[in-house]
């Protein structure tokens, strides 16, 4: 797994623990991806840990901020080396349920809002390209250690494969997920610092991370399309 992955998760963390600012952290991810040369190469590895590396950061800083834009703006650019680099389709649909949700759970305003709405249509078209996936995968998403024993057994299901709806379908699913116990009062920097320091994250309930991602402590309204989401 690429160091820049833990990287971007630490700079996170110093936004939620008032060591760097937003605008400062913006600045210093943008200096870590010019670094890892995302737009350029992405392996299997990278495909498999930088969503949930990316989901976590995005619990520690403002969704409205410079920095919570650029993780979005950034998986988007992985994927789309992904897909230039040939990974398997498989790949880009998991990063693009992930992708689909942070971008739901981030808030845009007029001048921006474009910018999550081509991020959200990104993260559809890379589920499209597998074919859809199993719909309970929308809001648990495999783990990494599940995707380690079989990369692509949640492709496989008897019901309809599923795409991703609109922003507010997700948010609403979302919030409607019971959260795991041991995950759901841990605050989002000690949840950064475990990510770094141990592989807990592996096997980390990911629908309580999706739960998480929206379920938004500061009780702000996001808007969509005229639909208005706690």
């Amino acid at each position: 797994m690429c160091d820049c992955l833990n990287d971007v998760v630490e700079i996170a963390v110093c936004v939620r623990a008032d060591a760097l600012s937003d605008a400062e952290a913006s600045q210093a991810l943008q200096s870590v991806a010019a670094w890892a040369g995302h737009d350029q190469r992405v392996d299997v590895a990278l495909a498999r840990s930088a969503p949930v590396h990316y989901a976590i950061a995005l619990l520690n800083v403002p969704r409205g901020g410079p920095t919570a834009h650029w993780l979005v703006a950034e998986l988007v650019q992985i994927l789309q080396t992904e897909d230039q680099c040939g990974l398997h389709p498989a790949w880009r649909a998991y990063g693009g349920i992930w992708l689909a949700h942070m971008a739901a759970a981030s808030v845009w305003t007029p001048a921006n809002q474009s910018d999550g709405d081509r991020a959200l249509a990104a993260a559809r078209e890379h589920v499209d390209a597998a074919g859809g996936i199993c719909p309970g995968a929308l809001y648990s998403p495999p783990t990494v250690a599940e995707l380690d024993d079989d990369p692509y057994a949640w492709l496989t299901c008897e019901d309809e494969p599923a795409s991703v709806p609109e922003a507010a379908g997700l948010v609403t699913n979302a919030l409607a997920i019971e959260p795991a116990p041991e995950l759901a009062e841990v605050s989002p920097l000690v949840l950064g610092l475990r990510t770094l320091t141990t592989d807990d994250w592996r096997t980390w309930s990911t629908a309580t991370l999706v739960h998480r991602l929206h379920a938004r402590p500061d009780g702000c309204r996001q808007t969509f399309g005229g639909t208005s989401v706690v």
